[in-house]
């Protein structure tokens, strides 16, 4: 019987040696798994933001893009009703003065304007 005892002492030892072996095994492997799946993770979220972002911002560039270009149709038009071209009729020099500056009034965004004669003298 003393020998089965001591048998039974030293299994419930190495039992109790084991336990906390399997223990601190199943925890790295767990906590290795989850941070894994962590970066993992991040990293497909990091790259789904970089592909949005970059969809937004041609998107926000189309518009910009857009509306610059209907700024310049709209100078385009001003410039269109507000100056006569100088072959339709030969104005005098006050007159075309005159005229530029009431374009100049009427569309804010041109703030310089100059006449070229045929000869490129202004």
């Amino acid at each position: 019987m003393v020998v089965r005892e001591s048998a039974m002492m030293s299994l419930q030892k190495l039992r109790g040696h084991l336990f906390p072996k399997y223990v601190v095994m199943l925890v790295i492997l767990v906590s290795g798994a989850l941070l894994t799946s962590g970066l993992v993770e991040s990293y497909f979220s990091y790259q789904e933001n970089q592909a949005t972002l970059a969809r937004i911002q041609r998107q926000e560039a189309a518009t910009a893009a857009a509306q610059i270009g209907q700024f310049i149709q709209d100078v385009e038009r001003q410039m269109g009703w507000t100056l006569k071209p100088p072959w339709i009729r030969a104005l005098p020099l006050d007159r075309r003065s005159i005229d530029y500056y009431t374009f100049l009034r009427q569309v804010p965004a041109v703030t310089e304007v100059s006449y070229l004669d045929p000869s490129g003298k202004e």
